[in-house]
């Protein structure tokens, strides 16, 4: 069974394009979510030639809704690969 990475961004996504590729083949592990606070992220684009989902979340559903999809993957490791949540 393949272990299960999340990755959280707030950039431009280059810690998770590189944490994607060096696992892209890898049978013990996947990037299972790839997960950005920020709208215009190139990660978006730039991510697309790996097999790897990425979904946009606002702040203000970080607690509730982010946590509910980290939840339902129940990954093996959360890394924050460039992840930065500044409070007002």
């Amino acid at each position: 069974m393949k272990k299960k990475i999340i990755l959280l961004i707030s950039g431009k996504g280059t810690n998770a394009i590189n944490i994607t590729n060096y696992f892209q083949n890898n049978n013990s592990v996947e990037v299972s979510l790839i997960l950005s606070n920020n709208k215009n992220s190139p990660i978006f684009e730039n991510i697309k030639k790996y097999d790897a989902p990425t979904e946009f979340f606002n702040l203000r559903d970080f607690d509730n809704q982010v946590f509910e999809k980290i939840k339902k993957i129940n990954p093996d490791l959360i890394v924050l690969a460039g992840f930065l949540k500044k409070s007002h």
